[in-house]
């Protein structure tokens, strides 16, 4: 089952998910590179890399086309060639995510029976860690949507060199919940504080949070 699922927005946006159960070898026949990619593609090694990479690009080629590929800037954030709109890339072993906005973006996909309670106290700080245990309802998976959500606020600003810590520099200001579909969460840069909305999207394997600007 490749192409899994395909959310258009209102804005014009667009959130492409591919489940990747195809082998490199099926990936490769499912596409056509282009000579640049063909020189990305020889420098991966490890077989799960090479199959996160073809799903991506098989993914990108529905949703754009072709004439369209990814370009890396310096600090390592992607942008979509020929087009003035922006990309954001994340994957996992078994899937591959890329979201195309009018706006800077960031998303972050993880398997859903990933846990991250053991490094908990590395990324929320004391006031968001009760912050998530008083939400009403709260979503079961709630502090795995936080951690994406920080993740997708760091590829959203897309700074590379310049470190952002992910407990003092961003803070989940309210808690995701079992019946909603975003929280808020902030981000202090440069004496700025910018708040934004993190949007969470949860199937039976996986979850992802996507920000886009306000």
């Amino acid at each position: 089952m490749p192409l899994l699922e395909m959310i258009p927005f209102k804005s014009g946006d667009t959130l492409g998910i591919w489940h990747i159960s195809e082998s490199a070898d099926e990936l490769t026949g499912l596409i056509t590179l282009s000579a640049t990619e063909e020189d990305s593609l020889a420098t991966l090694n490890h077989e799960n890399r090479i199959t996160q990479w073809l799903a991506t690009r098989c993914l990108l080629r529905r949703m754009v086309g072709p004439g369209h590929e990814i370009a890396y800037q310096p600090s390592g954030k992607p942008d979509l060639t020929n087009t003035e709109k922006y990309i954001s890339v994340s994957h996992t072993s078994e899937y591959a995510a890329v979201m195309l906005s009018h706006s800077p973006v960031g998303i972050d996909l993880e398997r859903r029976d990933r846990t991250v309670t053991p490094v908990v106290p590395r990324f929320l700080s004391t006031t968001e860690q009760k912050v998530l245990n008083n939400v009403n309802t709260p979503h079961p998976s709630s502090h795995l949507l936080a951690w994406c959500a920080k993740e997708a606020l760091y590829k959203w600003d897309g700074a590379g060199s310049r470190t952002i810590d992910f407990k003092h520099d961003m803070e989940i200001l309210d808690g995701p919940t079992s019946t909603g579909n975003v929280f808020p969460i902030s981000l202090q840069t440069k004496g700025r504080k910018q708040v934004f909305q993190a949007h969470y999207v949860v199937r039976d394997h996986f979850v992802l949070v996507y920000i886009v600007n306000n």
